[in-house]
């Protein structure tokens, strides 16, 4: 048995009662998580243009839009889902994002067929662990991949995107593997376009490509079943030979959850996740030592080849591109003390304090021989004019599947970010209500009649 057939074996037959209380639980945060972020971007500008698009161009009304509620087709929903639930860069990482591949899909059929809350959960957890073992098999290219200038997200979304739709419509193991091979088909996403609304697009594409794949395979159309291993297939194609481990992505399945032993991580500031340890040591050092900029003589940053490739706006000239400048990031926390969407403004991001922090930054790329662990360190180091130096060497950042993010705090972010988008308190309550009791829903279109901002 291939890897391909084994691995969508597993999800034909795995049903919600083989789940454990873990992974369930690590979900349905997740999910509330995505929705956060999700209804944070719809007022945003590409929000609007992805929603106004969608709306003007039509579709057979069988689910709704985030934020607008606007019914339109299944595949447009994925689409515009799948957009606003990484557009402001505010979503997990695992590396890379696997909720904003995911749970559209969940949202968009869900919607359509009112598949009930533990269908929905069973679904989410296949497409985690899709998203996470493809990804581990070739974890070692992965730098690889991000320094020509690949998204891995839409490598290992688009396959995961495919096959949580195809357990949502209960597709047999010969369905599941065609939807898998033409949804392998859709993979792409260039980091060129990091720093645009292009990058939240990635995710949007991306998840409607897995429902298209799904829905075509229902009826009838046809795919290659070893789309995994074929000589010609996934991994020879975009990653190459000799570059990935196809047993890993089989090892232990159906023994092992990746989302509980290796975890997802959550994000504090809304910002790529390669910035999160040094907002956080930038944040810390500000507001344990009183620094205010003007005592500020250099900085000094260390980060790997990888990060540094990805964050390559040192002087951004945008709020999306301020997403991807470690210059900014570690600025923008001694300035402002905290970081929030708003300090993604762009008045913000080019204010001229913002400016002459950048200039005293010199980022330190860790020399090749460093060690692995070392390596994924990021460490600031502040000299002060009065020749007082401090360093913050934040491992664990606040969110971080190892120090995670509290229920409570959980919840404000969801609060804050549905009111800072206009949505009225009980929504915003029935919201949290749902997500963390989905289990126990017996239709997910209830969550969809509380997603709309009025």
């Amino acid at each position: 048995m291939g890897t391909t057939e084994k691995l969508a074996t597993f999800f034909t037959n795995t049903k919600y009662s083989d789940l454990n209380d873990d992974v369930i639980r690590i979900s349905k945060r997740h999910f509330l998580d995505l929705l956060a972020v999700s209804i944070a971007a719809f007022p945003e500008k590409g929000g609007r243009i992805i929603t106004e698009f969608v709306q003007a161009n039509g579709g057979t009304p069988e689910s709704r839009l985030i934020g607008s509620g606007i019914k339109t087709s299944t595949t447009n929903a994925a689409l515009v889902n799948g957009t606003l639930g990484h557009l402001l860069d505010f979503d997990d990482t695992a590396p890379s994002h696997p909720s904003a591949c995911i749970i559209p899909v969940l949202l968009a059929l869900g919607d359509k067929m009112k598949i009930s809350g533990k269908d929905i959960l069973t679904a989410q957890v296949l497409g985690y662990e899709c998203f996470k073992r493809l990804n581990e098999a070739a974890m070692g290219y992965d730098p690889v991949l991000r320094t020509r200038g690949q998204h891995p997200t839409s490598l290992w979304g688009t396959v995961a995107a495919g096959v949580t739709a195809a357990k949502l419509l209960e597709q047999d193991v010969d369905k599941t593997r065609m939807t898998m091979g033409l949804a392998a088909s859709h993979a792409g996403g260039l980091s060129q376009n990091f720093g645009s609304m292009t990058k939240g697009y990635h995710c949007g594409n991306l998840t409607r490509a897995g429902v298209i794949s799904a829905l075509l395979v229902e009826k009838g159309f046809t795919a290659n079943k070893e789309i995994l291993e074929g000589s010609h297939g996934f991994y020879n194609a975009l990653i190459g030979k000799g570059n990935y481990e196809l047993d890993v992505i089989t090892k232990d399945l159906g023994k092992e959850w990746l989302l509980s032993s290796k975890g997802m991580n959550m994000k504090r500031y809304p910002s790529c996740g390669a910035t999160q340890r040094a907002i956080e040591a930038a944040v810390t050092l500000a507001k344990n030592h009183s620094i205010t900029p003007d005592q500020i003589e250099s900085i000094e940053v260390r980060l790997n080849p990888t990060r540094r490739s990805v964050l390559r706006f040192d002087n951004p000239a945008s709020g999306h591109e301020g997403k991807f400048s470690m210059t900014y990031a570690v600025a923008a926390g001694f300035v402002y003390k905290d970081i929030t969407l708003d300090s993604y403004e762009t008045d913000k991001v080019c204010s001229d304090t913002i400016k002459k922090v950048i200039d005293k930054i010199k980022l330190i790329v860790w020399d090749e021989n460093t060690d692995s662990e070392t390596m994924q360190r990021t460490p600031v180091k502040v000299k002060l004019s009065s020749g007082e130096e401090y360093t913050e060497d934040i491992i664990n950042f606040r969110g971080h599947y190892l120090n995670p993010l509290s229920d409570e705090d959980l919840e404000q972010k969801f609060s804050s970010l549905a009111k800072r988008a206009g949505m009225n308190e009980s929504n915003i309550n029935a919201c949290i209500d749902i997500m963390f009791d989905l289990e126990n829903i017996n239709d997910i279109s209830q969550l969809m009649d509380n997603l709309i901002i009025r």
